[in-house]
């Protein structure tokens, strides 16, 4: 079992983890995550998104599921 939001979507912030990350895709700014994360790969913080480029993504949802969206 696995469960989580987009990857540094609280940005260090306790709240945001709690509501926006955590209750509505709506809320939270997919540009800005992409454009974190690149900025991360590119200083060597984290690997580089070229190791999932071209590879399949899975994500689910459980149908009771009122946390995780």
């Amino acid at each position: 079992m696995f469960a989580g939001g987009p990857y540094d979507c609280a940005q260090d912030k306790e709240m945001t983890a709690l509501t926006a990350c955590m209750n509505s895709p709506v809320m939270i700014k997919d540009d800005a995550l992409e454009s974190n994360t690149d900025k991360y790969a590119s200083s060597g913080s984290i690997a580089s998104t070229d190791n999932i480029s071209g590879s399949p993504i899975y994500m689910f949802s459980g149908k009771m599921d009122y946390t995780v969206f």
